[in-house]
């Protein structure tokens, strides 16, 4: 027997089969949960930079932009 407490040729043939599909699943829903919470904290922080600069407020609304779709981990 094995550390696990299973034999070698158990150990051997168990472990590979149910892995593969069990991590395809989890990953795909996990994503798209944590995006929408996030989108409401940039447009706090975003007033602070355009107001002393406002040349670079057409950049910051394009960085804004891409924080929503990164899910606000860009000026984070």
């Amino acid at each position: 027997a094995n550390g696990n407490g299973q034999w070698s040729l158990v150990g051997a043939k168990a472990p590979p089969a149910p892995k593969p599909a069990p991590q395809p699943g989890p990953q795909p829903g996990p994503q798209p949960g944590p995006q929408p919470p996030q989108p409401p904290q940039p447009p706090q922080r975003q007033p602070e930079a355009p107001a002393p600069q406002p040349p670079a407020g057409r950049e910051l609304s394009a960085a804004a932009n891409a924080a929503v779709n990164t899910g606000g981990v860009g000026l984070a």
